[in-house]
This record gives structure tokens, sequence and C-alpha cells, in this order.
């Protein structure tokens, strides 16, 4: 089914209250009325006051963090028949420095928040290079991207021969 922009806002709607939680305190004052909403016969000076010395314990974050902390209490072990090749793209899997388990620690946290998130499998391009020996000189190789959430407006698929 073809996704259309009001399912997309809507599902972003969904995830505001969430994001903004883990914000903490300063984000949800910014929001102001959109969160706190002001009391009948209560006056903008009152509410004003009363907003700004909300402070939000952020029970959210520290629950998400404890669990995605249980999920990856220990680090993530490859297997001694993974080829060398792989295994040294689990040191730096982002091309940002990151190994593979701060990265889907990361991923894990916007899945919790956002109720799903995404993880792009690329290469970079090689225009001109004419065999696998050029592409290792030019440290071309495969890496992850994060897609949040918010970044993607609908996932496609198809399958071809029986593969997915």
């Amino acid at each position: 089914f073809p996704v259309t922009i009001p399912q997309v806002c809507e599902d972003e709607c969904k995830r505001e209250l969430c994001r903004d939680l883990i914000g903490g305190t300063d984000v949800m004052i910014a929001a102001g009325k959109k969160w706190l909403p002001q009391h009948p016969g209560e006056s903008a000076a009152n509410y004003k006051n009363r907003l700004n010395s909300n402070i939000l314990t952020n029970f959210l974050a520290q629950t998400i963090d404890k669990q995605v902390g249980k999920i990856f209490c220990k680090p993530i072990t490859l297997q001694n028949n993974v080829p060398s090749d792989i295994a040294t793209l689990t040191e730096n899997v982002d091309l940002q420095g990151r190994s593979l388990d701060s990265f889907v620690m990361d991923v894990a946290k916007m899945a919790f928040c956002d109720g799903i998130s995404y993880i792009l499998a690329d290469y970079p391009r090689t225009e001109g290079v004419q065999t696998l020996a050029d592409e290792k000189a030019m440290g071309a190789r495969p890496y992850a991207i994060h897609i949040k959430a918010e970044q993607l407006l609908e996932v496609l698929s198809e399958q071809i021969n029986g593969v997915s």
C-alpha cells in the first residue's frame, strides 16, 4: 500500500511525546502547553511560573538505557568461522569509528523510543575501479548507516526468485 503524507505525519505525532520526554526538562518546558496545559482561570504569569519550576525526572530515558543495557550486557562476539574481512568490519561498522556494539546500542535506543529503527548496509561508489584489488586499495568496503524513523517515508521490498 502506498504511504500517504497524513499517515507519515500521524506516525511522527505519535513519537513526539516520547522524543520530548527523552529530551528532558528543557525540552518539555520548551514544549509548554503542548504537554502541560494551562489551568482554566490560571493567569499567564502563574502558568509561566508553574511551567518553569517543573523538573522532569527522566524515568523514560533511564528505562530505555536499562533495557538496552540488559540486551547488550555482554559484548557481541563473532564465531570463529567468521571471515576476517567481516570481523574487521565490526571494529568500525559505520566508518565513523563506532564498533558494532556501540552502533547497535544506539540503534536499539532509538527503536525503543520511536518504536522502530533501521540499518542500511551501503557501499561507496567505485566508478572507474576495475578490480577487487583496486577497490581494496582505495579502502572501499561495506558500512552501516542508522536510518531513524523520521528519516524514512516508506519501506518497499520485493521477492525475486524466492529471495527477499
